[in-house]
């Protein structure tokens, strides 16, 4: 039996958006050089792990792997090596040309990052049971093995409902945790990628006939979700500086995507609110997100698909609610994805234009 997924994925789209808002807020950034001593972002970060192969390769490969023209995958690669996070080496069969990989610092930078944003996904699940981080886990696997396969495109035979959770490994608690471990890794590295790809970006903009870039496209969702709402709550929760939010909401201005409207409680401010213009740009982008989970997941059965819409609802509260220590690090029953994260995320439907 097929699940009617149409309305049913919302929770995926919500959890792979609040990876990616997570991993670009100022706060998770604050955390990176925090961790490293060094001035890098999550960008460097996000190269460093694309470049983390078994051989050196060269700048166009790396451009490829970038999805960035070589001239500027050599300005981010230059950055990389003045902060000696990667290494350049002749190229043997070309010597006028190099090859780049990442240092013995660079892959202890990238492994210790991992390790500290790993742990907030661990940590969030301090009060399930063994068994629902076992399900929880059996089901990102396949959710992240359905998601790719959808992005490679050959068709393929239907995966069919998780296996049985391993009655021994139910009753290890360590074990349970230990096998969510690389399967978390797995799947946030994999959303990252996805939510931050230009090609991605580019198709799903032409696609939604968008006439602004994706990052004005977030702040639309936050405005038309939230609103009417202060820029300096737009700000906060876009985790963003508010001269740099002030670009965007031109832009929105400019397409007649939002408007303003008088503050009831301070008539010398206004506060922003999406017009039926934008609410329908919005509209199409949550559509369009949403189909290709939907086709991802159209093999499974209703009762899967409803089951880990559940965990994931359940899973995102908690990520939301969180705190970090000083040393940066999450804390019991709490994650450091800051609840601003989560609100810039909701993939809700918009609420209507006024």
């Amino acid at each position: 039996m097929r699940a009617d997924t149409s309305h049913n994925v919302a929770a995926v789209a919500r959890f792979v958006h609040l990876i990616a808002a997570s991993a670009r807020s100022l706060k998770q950034n604050a955390r990176l050089r925090a961790n490293s001593g060094l001035d890098v972002t999550f960008t460097d970060t996000h190269a460093l792990t694309l470049l983390d192969v078994e051989a050196p390769i060269t700048i166009g490969e790396a451009a490829v792997r970038l999805e960035v023209d070589p001239s500027r995958a050599s300005r981010q690669l230059f950055h990389l090596e003045s902060l000696g996070l990667i290494e350049r080496t002749a190229d043997a069969r070309d010597g006028r040309s190099s090859r780049v990989a990442t240092s013995e610092a660079g892959r202890r930078v990238v492994a210790s990052w991992r390790e500290v944003w790993t742990n907030d996904y661990l940590v969030a699940l301090a009060d399930w049971s063994t068994e629902d981080i076992v399900t929880l886990t059996t089901y990102l696997r396949r959710l992240h093995h359905d998601l790719t396969a959808t992005e490679s495109g050959p068709e393929r035979a239907p995966a069919g409902p998780p296996a049985p959770a391993d009655e021994a490994a139910v009753t290890s608690r360590q074990r349970a945790l230990d096998e969510f471990r690389p399967v978390i890794l797995q799947f946030v590295e994999w959303a990252g990628a996805a939510a931050h790809s230009p090609t991605s970006h580019r198709n799903l903009l032409k696609e939604t006939k968008s006439p602004v870039p994706m990052r004005t496209v977030d702040a639309l969702r936050v405005i038309a979700r939230h609103g009417p709402l202060p820029v300096s709550e737009l700000a906060e929760r876009m985790n963003m500086e508010s001269s740099r939010i002030s670009k965007h909401t031109r832009d929105l201005e400019t397409h007649e995507l939002i408007e303003r409207a008088k503050d009831p409680l301070d008539r010398r401010s206004s506060r922003l609110k999406a017009t039926r213009k934008g609410v329908a740009l919005i509209t199409r982008v949550n559509e369009v997100q949403q189909a290709g989970i939907a086709q991802a997941v159209r093999t499974w059965s209703r009762e899967d698909v409803q089951q880990v819409m559940s965990l994931l609802d359940r899973y995102i509260r908690i990520l939301a609610t969180g705190h970090v220590d000083a040393a940066g690090w999450s804390v019991p029953s709490s994650s450091p994805l800051a609840a601003a994260a989560l609100r810039a995320a909701s993939l809700d439907e918009p609420t209507k234009a006024r």
